[in-house]
């Protein structure tokens, strides 16, 4: 069986990609105060704290779990429930896989940054968040079951 992609396949799956960002948009700003709180104390301990010498692996852990909320996105974009071919049931395991991922990266990313810990784990809060809101989204798509 060979998976042929026309241009209207992904068309598709990118309009629904940038509609479940939209809906985690509006559910970050629905819940301001804890976006708020979580940016605030990011900024606040990076300001506070003195700069450790950064190395690409230090960079990359802090980056990572942004890529996996990215991942959490598109599996909810592509894999949605309402298309006419069947229903992926994986589908959602693969989103909850990238959302416990989540937890070894943040505490790899705490404990190998010394000097900064404070503002690591602030920054592994708001991925998490970011992350937890764009799963609930995407899980809503892939089984077409919205709220």
């Amino acid at each position: 069986m060979y998976l042929l992609l026309t241009w209207k396949d992904v068309d598709f799956a990118l309009g629904n990609t940038f509609f479940i960002a939209a809906i985690t948009t509006q559910i970050l700003t629905y819940f301001w105060f804890v976006t708020l709180g979580l940016v605030s104390a990011c900024i606040y301990l990076r300001c506070i704290q003195k700069p450790a010498p950064q190395t690409p692996l230090r960079r990359t852990l802090q980056i990572a779990p942004f890529l996996l909320t990215l991942g959490i996105v598109i599996c909810g974009g592509v894999w949605r429930g309402n298309l006419p071919q069947k229903f992926y049931p994986w589908a959602t395991n693969i989103v909850v896989m990238l959302l416990l991922l989540h937890f070894p990266i943040s505490g790899v990313a705490i404990w190998r940054s010394r000097g900064r810990r404070g503002f690591v784990a602030a920054l592994s809060l708001l991925q998490l968040y970011l992350s937890l809101c764009s799963s609930f989204v995407s899980s809503m798509s892939i089984a077409d079951t919205w709220l």
